[in-house]
């Protein structure tokens, strides 16, 4: 049996124990206050994050599908043809589809006018994203036969609609071809001839010289 002193010693223990346990759980709840407050401002800052990408996101399909079907009309005729691009993301990746619409009916775009459809709208999207960059850079954009599947009957729109989209997004267009309406509609033209082995370059006389900075 223990003894008053022995009582009263265990006492104090278990009284200081207790003290150290209500410190303890004092200090859990200021931390769970602090980490509620900062997953709060963590989850708002996340929302906004994503408003803000949604609308950008928005804005920038607008921004191309403006580019592409203003283009489509101009080739092809107003409302003949209507680009849709929608955004999704799957496996925490951003995916596009991209919906061709003929007359208020959905088409296949790699298929309509044997494709010629999708090259006119590629080429206005890669001038419409690439008039989203810095200013300060230098837009440029190089072509290897753009026309390739687009008929003759819709070749001079389309080269009318290159210089269009050159012109008004400040970008230069370096085009590989060998359809003479490109040819006629550029600027400057370079014929490069194969001489007994020997890439010779041309220019036409009719155009400006050809200075060395190809931006000038």
């Amino acid at each position: 049996m223990k003894t008053p002193q022995q009582l009263k010693e265990r006492l104090a223990v278990l009284r200081d124990r207790k003290k150290r346990l209500q410190d303890q759980r004092k200090k859990i709840k200021q931390d769970l206050a602090i980490t509620n407050k900062n997953l709060k401002t963590a989850t708002e800052a996340h929302d906004i994050i994503i408003t803000a990408a949604d609308a950008t996101q928005r804005e920038l399909v607008i921004c191309i599908e403006n580019a592409v079907n203003e283009s489509l009309d101009f080739v092809f005729g107003a409302d003949e043809f209507k680009i849709v691009l929608e955004l999704n993301v799957r496996g925490g990746r951003l995916e596009s589809v991209v919906k061709l619409d003929r007359n208020g009916i959905e088409v296949d775009p790699l298929t309509e006018m044997a494709g010629g459809v999708i090259d006119i709208a590629a080429l206005a999207a890669r001038v419409a994203l690439l008039s989203l960059v810095d200013r300060n850079i230098r837009r440029v954009i190089v072509l290897d036969e753009p026309f390739q599947n687009l008929s003759e009957k819709f070749q001079q729109k389309g080269a009318q609609m290159l210089n269009h989209l050159a012109t008004h997004n400040e970008t230069q267009i370096i085009i590989v071809t060998h359809v003479q309406t490109l040819i006629t509609h550029s600027d400057r033209t370079l014929h490069l001839i194969d001489d007994n082995g020997t890439t010779r370059c041309h220019q036409n006389e009719q155009q400006h010289k050809l200075e060395a900075d190809i931006g000038s």
